[in-house]
């Protein structure tokens, strides 16, 4: 079995217009969850998990709406919930409001599972559905 690359996690805290990024190398489960949990779609809007040079899954939002998006191997991937139906969410990622597809909203236990495969193998999450962009 090869080793993974160690990775790292990375988020935002704004304060007005100003973003403090924060950062953990090597980081645990738990240090992971208790990132998630604190997005609040305002002051803290985003996690990225980093794994290696040019892979990493970025989880956005909070508040019960998130939106996870992953870069592998250069190819941008989208989790998505096709049963939410049509039409557009807007949501704070990254520190910006968006409109995002109603389809690519998750609940938090949605993301927090993409999240924790990702930590653990570099992979996406098999049992959710992605889309490739």
């Amino acid at each position: 079995m090869n080793k993974l690359d160690p990775c790292r996690i990375h988020g935002d805290r704004w304060d007005g217009v100003l973003n403090h990024e924060w950062q953990i190398d090597e980081p645990s489960e738990a240090e992971l969850e208790q990132a998630l949990l604190r997005l609040d779609a305002e002051r803290y809007t985003m996690v990225a998990i980093v794994a290696g040079q040019e892979n990493h899954l970025a989880i956005a939002g909070g508040r019960g709406r998130y939106v996870v998006c992953a870069t592998l191997e250069d190819e941008l991937w989208s989790l998505i919930v096709p049963a939410t139906g049509l039409g557009t969410v807007r949501l704070n990622a990254g520190g910006q409001d968006g409109d995002f597809p109603a389809a690519q909203v998750v609940t938090l236990e949605e993301a927090r599972a993409a999240g924790l495969v990702f930590l653990r193998t570099h992979k996406l999450d098999p049992g959710q559905r992605w889309e490739r962009q």
